[in-house]
């Protein structure tokens, strides 16, 4: 092995940052099949799996929930339930005023701003999400009963859940954002009004709008999981990387204390008699201790007549 070492130089040390991307479709035929729906006695909430909840191999795609402002449903049980949930959300999403106040969630609307007060919210799990959704428009795309919703405009960052961007739809007679995308929280919020309209008429003979009013917890939920065709989007990984640049001189390196390196006498002789090979690289700390180690593919020999320069990059 090596003798000697070298410390290293400011400007041998370099951060970058990488994100890395993948893809991820949830189609409509897993969420709206009843079979791999989980529901829970308070009934705020549900979570849907890919497949029965049940199975061990099943996972979580998301959880949908319903809230609401000031319900109109005629079910107080209900009715306080959506209220609740409307200011959880709001409390985590959006904050307090400097009043103490709700501040509330709301998009752009004809050159001012318009509060959601009646909205389902999609909340990704955190193995899907993973560091947060691509902000890119393109890399998501929520399309419910053939109407496609994606993101627009800049991010926002005065929200407690970290950065966010509104949602337009492209269905007709919607003309304002439809709702808000929490990159970094893995959220989706989806005005109702912005679906009403694109449910079919139930067997009831009504909509999403006359049961988000009048119906049980059940009826909203399964109306929108029916209607629900796909949702794609891109995660993203932030990889973190350091690369220390190691430059092996012609006179560095060019002895070693291998045994076999010395002569019948215990004398080292002269270095072009002998050849040292790099075979990895070493990173130490400031008192010494060795923090990480690299190891090359194959040796490479060093003399006075070679000089090196590698580059070791960790990532964490």
């Amino acid at each position: 092995m090596a003798t000697t070492s070298k410390k290293f130089r400011a400007d041998e040390i370099n951060n970058i940052v990488t994100n890395v991307h993948e893809t991820l479709p949830v189609t409509g035929s897993l969420v709206s099949d009843s079979s791999n729906v989980k529901e829970y006695s308070h009934k705020r909430y549900i979570s849907v799996y890919d497949s029965a909840p049940a199975l061990a191999s099943s996972n979580q795609l998301m959880d949908i929930s319903y809230c609401s402002k000031t319900s109109l449903n005629s079910d107080s049980t209900v009715k306080a339930s959506r209220e609740a949930m409307y200011k959880q959300f709001a409390q985590v999403l959006t904050g307090f005023d400097t009043d103490g106040s709700l501040k509330g969630l709301h998009v752009s609307s004809g050159g001012s701003t318009q509060e959601l007060t009646d909205f389902f919210v999609i909340a990704l799990p955190r193995y899907l999400v993973k560091d947060k959704i691509n902000n890119d428009t393109s890399k998501l795309q929520f399309t419910y009963s053939g109407s496609v919703m994606q993101s627009s405009g800049s991010s926002n960052m005065n929200s407690p859940a970290g950065e966010f961007y509104e949602l337009e739809t492209d269905k007709a007679g919607v003309t304002d954002n439809s709702g808000l995308l929490f990159v970094e929280a893995g959220v989706m919020v989806v005005s109702k009004d912005a679906l009403v309209g694109s449910i079919p008429i139930t067997s009831g003979g009504q909509d999403i709008d006359y049961w988000a009013n009048s119906g049980s917890y059940d009826d909203v939920y399964t109306l929108f999981r029916e209607n629900f065709d796909n949702l794609s989007f891109q995660n993203t990984v932030e990889v973190n990387s350091t690369i220390y640049t190691c430059q092996v001189s012609f006179g560095d390196f060019n002895y070693s204390n291998n045994p076999t390196f010395t002569d019948a006498s215990g004398s080292i002789p002269a270095p072009s008699d002998k050849k040292t090979y790099i075979t990895g690289i070493g990173l130490h700390g400031p008192a010494g201790e060795l923090l990480a180690t690299a190891k090359l593919s194959q040796p490479k020999e060093k003399t006075n007549a070679k000089n090196y320069l590698f580059n070791v990059r960790l990532d964490y």
